[in-house]
């Protein structure tokens, strides 16, 4: 059997911001949740792109409230080849790929004692790009 490399690779992944504010102990556990994407090309290596993904959640009474910032670094090798199937490639996959780890960390900075977890919202919820590739 041939071995085949995946043509994209996550180099880094890193949270850059998260904020978290509780107004007042709520028991709603109603969320809203948005996403918006940026994807970004790196402009001395053609393969490498900046992916970042804001997160916000908020309760339906507003008494809590979360955003996070996440940002992954991907390469994409021969992305001048196919350029089409390689922009389908990033702006699917590499969401794709951010995403457990953008569930994990919310929720395991919302279970603490006195909160409800957040945390279901997020199955199976597709997020859609925000932002076209510059």
């Amino acid at each position: 059997m041939e071995r085949r490399d995946c043509m994209l690779q996550m180099d880094e992944l890193y949270f850059s911001s998260f904020d978290f504010e509780q107004s007042r102990e709520d028991s709603n556990t109603e969320y809203d949740v948005s996403f918006h994407i940026e994807y970004a090309k790196n402009k001395k290596d053609s393969a490498k792109f900046r992916v970042m993904i804001r997160t916000a959640v908020e309760n339906k009474t507003g008494s809590v409230r979360i955003r996070l910032d996440t940002v992954g670094i991907f390469t994409i090798e021969n992305f001048e080849l196919d350029r089409d199937l390689n922009e389908r490639i990033l702006k699917a996959n590499t969401v794709a790929i951010m995403f457990p780890y953008i569930r994990s960390q919310i929720s395991l900075l919302t279970t603490q004692p006195g909160l409800h977890p957040v945390g279901p919202w997020v199955q199976n919820r597709p997020a859609k790009a925000a932002a076209s590739l510059r």
